[in-house]
């Protein structure tokens, strides 16, 4: 399923170094901008990879009409802050549990 939603939607940026793989920003396409996969390899993190590609994908964004970017990350993790300094702001708050009542036939 994942392969059949790539193959429409799904787009990969990767930034090269030396011709070596360093950094990567995967995205969903369309009228909003899902961002579900950026990262950077350990030899290559804090010299700006990550945050060019990010720019990339908003300003492409932004030039094609998109209504939003989303980027969907976990609030306890690190990278939260590095996107709060970027300009990026908490819109949706989402609950760890959720009660579920199951339906018994």
């Amino acid at each position: 399923m994942r392969q059949s939603e790539l193959a429409s939607m799904g787009r990969f940026l990767i930034a090269r170094v030396r011709d070596e793989p360093a950094a990567i920003l995967g995205y969903y396409d369309g009228s909003d901008r899902l961002i579900f996969n950026l990262a950077t390899r350990m030899p290559f993190r804090m010299g700006g990879l990550a945050r060019h590609l990010l720019c990339q994908v908003v300003a492409e964004s932004y030039e094609q009409g998109c209504s939003s970017v989303v980027i969907n990350t976990d609030p306890s993790d690190t990278p939260i802050k590095w996107y709060q300094r970027l300009g990026f702001t908490d819109e949706v708050y989402w609950r760890r549990n959720y009660l579920f009542a199951a339906k018994i036939p």
